[in-house]
C-alpha cells in the first residue's frame, strides 16, 4: 500500500484504497475489464487503476506482509530529482485533468517538498514555467 493509504475497512475487504503498483497482485480476468490508462508514464497510473477498480466492482485484500522498497522521494541527487519531478509534473496535470483540481493540492504540497528538501527554488521555476 502507498503511504498516502486511504482505507475504509469493512471486514478485512478494503472499500476505498490510494495504492501503489508495487508487489499487486492481480488476477488474469481482471484484465477483461481493467486495462492501464497510458495517459500516465509512472506517477498516478496505479491510483486512476485503483479508483476504477473498485468502481468497477473489483474487490482488494490486504496480505498481511511487508514490502521494502527505495521510492523516488529517497533521492538525494537534485538533478535526478528534477527529472524525476518533471516525470511526476506531466502526470499531476494529467490526472488533475481527469479527476479535477482538489488534486493540484498534492503537486504543490510535494513541489514545495522538494523545495525543502533541496533548499533550492528551481522545483517551484519549474512549476510556475509549466504553468504559463
Amino acid at each position: 500500500m502507498s503511504p498516502t493509504i486511504r482505507v475504509k475497512k469493512l471486514s478485512k475487504v478494503l472499500k476505498s484504497v490510494n495504492a501503489i503498483n508495487s508487489g499487486m497482485i492481480l488476477r488474469k480476468s481482471v484484465f477483461k475489464k481493467m486495462f492501464f490508462d497510458e495517459q500516465f508514464f509512472l506517477d498516478y497510473i496505479d491510483h486512476d487503476f485503483f479508483k476504477r477498480f473498485v468502481k468497477n466492482g473489483f474487490k482488494l485484500k490486504q496480505l498481511n506482509l511487508i514490502l521494502y522498497q527505495n521510492f523516488s522521494d529517497d533521492e538525494a541527487n537534485i538533478n535526478k530529482a528534477l527529472v524525476r519531478y518533471t516525470t511526476y509534473a506531466k502526470d499531476s496535470d494529467a490526472y488533475i485533468k481527469k479527476y479535477g483540481n482538489y488534486y493540484y493540492f498534492s503537486f504543490i504540497k510535494h513541489t514545495l517538498k522538494l523545495t525543502w528538501k533541496f533548499k533550492s527554488l528551481i522545483f517551484i521555476r519549474k512549476l510556475v514555467q509549466n504553468e504559463n
